[in-house]
């Protein structure tokens, strides 16, 4: 992400700021991923909770349910940065 600020604020060394631009999005989609799968984690924990049956389920359904509405968020986000980097690429609108 560092190496796609530099250009956006110095022009050097890569000119294009659009180009810049799109280098730090990806950057940040590498970011929101690696959130999305320490999310995920949570997911399987719960998962085999519920798996087990009785009170385990009713606390699986719980960190199952946390970690749905923390990776909401996250995962439009992702997604929203996505549909700009394709945007990005196509117009290459500076």
């Amino acid at each position: 992400m560092a190496l796609a600020l530099c250009p956006l604020i110095t022009e050097a060394p890569i000119e294009d700021k659009w180009l810049a631009t799109k280098i730090f999005l990806f950057g940040c989609a590498v970011v929101f991923g690696v959130y999305l799968r320490g999310v995920i984690k949570h997911w399987v924990i719960g998962f085999g909770m519920v798996r087990a049956g009785g009170d385990e389920a009713t606390k699986g359904n719980d960190i199952i349910e946390a970690a749905s509405k923390r990776s909401k968020v996250a995962a439009l986000m992702l997604w929203t940065i996505v549909a700009v980097i394709a945007f990005l690429g196509k117009v290459k609108p500076f």
